[in-house]
């Protein structure tokens, strides 16, 4: 499972340097095409979590029509690589953003699960409180 969200980090160099200057400033994020896809199937929002993106742009990239929900090739959400990368900045923004704590990814694995094998107790606390209120607004609704 580590080995296949490793492989979901691993970049073409190339690669790396155009997401990071792209992430870099507000300027150079404007001008990023939303449809670009990585080989490994990562999108912008994926990359974010690989590439030192912040809430500001994942929110921008949402709102540009960014499916949370979307798997990379090896099965991963963003929110799977958010919770492995202990962000729990990027975690939050990917709740408030709609993301499914409950979508399972490689392995039948759900967020939550990726951030306990990955030992990130803070990004697990945030977890299962989504999945609390998310039951509690599915039972008012």
């Amino acid at each position: 499972i580590v080995d296949k969200l490793e492989d979901d980090f691993q970049l073409k160099d190339s690669e790396l340097a155009d997401l990071k200057l792209a992430f870099s400033s507000e300027e150079a994020f404007q001008k990023v095409n939303v449809s670009y896809r990585t080989e490994k199937g990562l999108s912008l929002l994926h990359l974010c979590c690989v590439c030192g993106g912040n809430k500001a742009h994942m929110r921008a990239l949402m709102l540009k029509g960014l499916r949370p929900s979307r798997l990379t090739r090896n099965g991963f959400t963003a929110l799977h690589l958010a919770a492995y990368k202990d962000n729990a900045e990027l975690v939050t923004a990917l709740l408030h953003g709609g993301s499914d704590v409950q979508q399972v990814g490689y392995g039948a694995l759900t967020a939550l699960h990726v951030a306990t094998l990955a030992g990130h107790h803070e990004v697990r606390e945030k977890l299962p409180a989504a999945v609390s209120h998310e039951k509690k607004i599915s039972l008012l609704g």
